[in-house]
Order: C-alpha cells, then structure tokens, then sequence
C-alpha cells in the first residue's frame, strides 16, 4: 500500500492524539518512503517471474548497458532499462523513466521499438492542475517519436479531468499510487496490444485526411512559366480593356476583369514601366491621389 494511504490511516492516532509523528512512526516501523520510481521497479519484482536482475534501482549510465530486470509475463520474456537514453525516429534523444523490450537482451535492441515505457512524475501538491495537461503532453511526444506499444504515465495524485482525456485520446494509462499499483502494471504488458501505436494511427489517417482536404482547397501553384504567362494575359486585358475606352481608373478595370483592384494597379505600374500605359488626370481634369480613382490610358504609338 502506498505511503499517503498508510498517512491517512494513522495521522489521528499518532499524530493528532499527540503521538510520536509520522516520522517517529516510520522509524518504530521501520518504514521507507519510496520514490514512484522505487514503487514501479518493486512492483515488477513482485508482479513478474524475474529471470535477471538487479536488486535495486539502477539507472542506466550509456545506451549500452545491460537491463536492469529480465521478467518472463504471460507471453514472452521482456527486459526492463531505467533511464536508458534512446534515440526517436526524429533523432532526438529520450530518457524515458523505464523502457521495456520484448524479448531478453544484453543490451537494448537496435532498430526495435519498446513494448512499453512508463514515466514518473512527482505533482506539486499545491500547484495548479494546468500542468496536468502538460506532463501527458510531454509522454505523448515521447511515444510519437519512440512508438512503443503502450504506455503508463504514474503520477503522485489524481489526474484532471482533461488530462485524463488527452491521455485516453493517445492510448496512454494512467496510475496513481493513491492505491496499490499491484497488479497493474503486469495486466497492461500481459494485455499483449498495441493500444498507443493504434491510437497514432487513428490520429496519422485524421490528420492525412484533413490535410489533403486543405490541399484541395487551395488553388493549384503555377509553374515560373505558368506564372508568367498568366501576367503576360493579365496585362493584355488591362490594354484591351483600356483600349476601348478613353481612360479607366483601377475599380473600372476591376468591374470589367472581375480582378481585384489591387491586382490590377499592381499590374497596371509594371504596364507603366514598360511604357504602354501612362496616368492621366481625371474627368474633372485635375490630378488624383487615390492610386484605385487614378485615370489610366494606353499610349499612342509614336
């Protein structure tokens, strides 16, 4: 049983009836708090038939080094690393709190993605439960680079309700040692699926579809020589368009075009610079500063 229920238990007794404390009573009982990590590492112990293994927690020390356990579950034997820095699909380094392959190796797996990682993280108590989101954030970029087959987030209190969805949505399970962890973990790795990997998938084909659907709705890009073809026919029709008439500002070119005015005085200077068109006062005969009301006429052929 996890230490904050034994907590809960004893505090009236030993502690609010003037007791010796909880630390006075963790000392008479010989009683060790332990770390979530700690309380993983023991629950493999105790959960699993163990072939190999250390005595206690050891972190790996180089992507190189030999597991930590070797346990046998209802399918196949797995090898259990903590903290063993392995690289993603990205290239970006991970250091997941455990990381388990299947199959007994001494040294982890080249190429092979893990069957399962767990991590651990210690909640403020008295923080704000916006970081919730963030800490399921944080393992659902690891198993996007990783792909394991599933994946545990264990955390020191319950989780929010959003959080709690965010994970589901991505196949991840969450633990809390509020209760025993007993048994947990070993009906996950015995379960023998792939619900995180599945999860991405589903996730991958939504978001392959959505994409193709905003590709589809953008406007095809033109080729450099598509480009300039479709400028060389735009100004064609501003010198049709002005040829008809005596002059034309932008918004009278636009109405007729069905082009934006904006295009079309942006078309219309580069139709002035080559010389075919030129500015000419308006109707009542004075100069104008609107750049849309500017009067524009073609010129004459010397």
């Amino acid at each position: 049983m996890a230490l904050r229920i034994f907590k809960k238990k004893v505090q009236e007794h030993y502690i609010e009836e003037g007791g010796p404390g909880l630390e006075g009573l963790k000392a008479e009982k010989n009683i060790q708090e332990l770390t979530l990590e700690e309380e993983i590492f023991n629950g493999l112990k105790n959960e699993f038939v163990e072939v190999d293994g250390e005595e206690s927690l050891k972190q790996s020390t180089s992507p190189r080094d030999p597991p930590i356990l070797v346990i046998r579950t209802d399918y196949n034997p797995m090898s259990v690393w903590h903290r063993l820095p392995i690289r993603g699909d990205s290239g970006a380094r991970h250091i997941p709190d455990f990381v388990l392959y299947s199959g007994s190796h001494k040294v982890p797996p080249a190429g092979k993605s893990p069957e399962l990682i767990i991590e651990c993280r210690q909640m403020p108590e008295e923080a704000s439960n916006r970081i919730d989101a963030r800490a399921v954030g944080d393992l659902v970029a690891k198993t996007v680079d990783l792909l394991p087959s599933n994946a545990i987030l264990v955390t020191n209190r319950d989780l929010a309700d959003y959080a709690k969805s965010f994970a589901s949505q991505y196949g991840i399970a969450l633990m809390t040692n509020d209760l025993d962890l007993s048994g947990k973990v070993s009906k996950i790795v015995n379960a023998h699926d792939k619900k995180v990997q599945d999860k991405l998938r589903e996730h991958v084909e939504k978001a392959g579809k959505r994409l193709g659907n905003m590709e589809s709705s953008r406007a095809p890009r033109k080729t450099p020589e598509e480009s300039a073809k479709a400028e060389a026919n735009l100004g064609q029709q501003i010198s049709d368009s002005l040829g008809a008439q005596a002059s034309m500002n932008a918004d009278d070119i636009s109405s007729v075009l069905k082009i934006p005015s904006s295009v079309i005085v942006n078309e219309l200077y580069k139709l002035e610079r080559t010389g075919k068109v030129g500015r000419v006062a308006n109707k009542n005969g004075n100069e104008e500063s609107n750049v849309i009301k500017q009067e524009w006429a073609l010129r004459k052929k010397s």
